[in-house]
């Protein structure tokens, strides 16, 4: 039984950093760190391995304000071993609002419910739609910026098939 080499939960596509000594993983490492770390929005994090034999990285992050109750959206990039060669690197989301999280854009009742508790008046209603658009908006964002940081030090791959025992082939995306 096949394998594919890469897993990739959320990324657009593959973003592969070509690994030929035992250096270069930490070189692609160091690099989209850095480049994260020093943009306007970026928040250093420490590393920290997670499932799937995923490094979590640095994170870009915005939060806002309404009223008092604070959204917030995170992008932390994360670094995986290729299953055969190299590496690849993909994001995982985190959004907060008044105390709930969600590692996906929320439903509109899931933000009305988080906001139920610190609003209760007719305001509630116009944040939830704020709060919603505003989320929306800086998840492509930042999502778009996190995925251009990768491009600068990876080559960018989909899949060009994959057969029913798993054996998976890439292709380079142009």
């Amino acid at each position: 039984m096949s394998t594919g080499n890469f897993y990739n939960k959320n990324a657009s596509g593959y973003f592969v950093g070509v690994c030929e000594n035992e250096y270069d993983y930490d070189d692609h490492r160091i690099n989209v760190n850095g480049d994260i770390e020093n943009h306007p929005e970026g928040f250093p994090m420490v590393e920290a391995w997670s499932g799937n034999d995923s490094l979590l990285l640095s994170a870009l992050s915005t939060q806002k304000e309404w009223y008092g109750c604070r959204a917030v959206v995170t992008v932390r990039a994360v670094l995986r071993s290729g299953y055969y060669a190299h590496c690849n690197f993909d994001w995982e989301l985190d959004v907060e609002v008044e105390g709930s999280d969600w590692d996906s854009i929320p439903e509109i009742t899931e933000i009305k419910h988080a906001l139920d508790y610190a609003l209760t008046d007719k305001r509630a209603a116009q944040v939830t739609f704020w709060m919603l658009d505003w989320i929306e908006a800086n998840v492509e964002r930042l999502t778009t910026e996190m995925e251009e940081i990768f491009e600068r030090y990876t080559e960018k791959y989909q899949v060009a098939y994959r057969f029913s025992n798993g054996e998976t082939g890439y292709k380079k995306v142009s």
